[in-house]
């Protein structure tokens, strides 16, 4: 019995062996592919990094680009405000000078007419006494 002991005891050390040294080449086997799959993925961000540094640099060029152009849109806009306020004043002011002349007329027609109402009754005096002196 000890005999067979001694041989079930050999054989179970030397399974137990072999069942380690399988578990520890598993182990290292499985620490490798993680290993592997954490450089992958290193690389996989890194990649991805500068990928959106890329996008990133890209939308803000175009950002510095649209925000030229409104400017440069704003200062047109503003340059043609600018444009039709003096053109709205030129325009007041013609339209004064054109009130200002309206009425120099109306005066100078009713100036005319009372000059004309004078010389009106200074025939009609002039031929009373023409007549008054036949």
């Amino acid at each position: 019995l000890r005999s067979e002991l001694a041989i079930v005891s050999s054989e179970l050390w030397s399974n137990n062996t072999a069942w380690s040294e399988h578990m520890e080449s598993l182990q290292s086997e499985m620490q490798s592919v993680v290993r592997q799959a954490q450089e992958e993925r290193s690389q996989q961000d890194d990649a991805w990094q500068v990928y959106v540094e890329s996008v990133a640099s890209e939308a803000c060029e175009q950002m510095v680009a649209a925000d030229e152009a409104w400017k440069q849109h704003c200062e047109q806009i503003s340059s043609e405000l600018e444009a039709m306020q003096q053109s709205q004043t030129e325009f007041h002011v013609a339209v004064s000078q054109a009130q200002s002349a309206e009425e120099a007329v109306v005066q100078l027609r009713q100036e005319c007419q009372a000059h004309e109402t004078c010389v009106a009754e200074l025939r009609s005096k002039a031929q009373e006494e023409a007549a008054a002196m036949v």
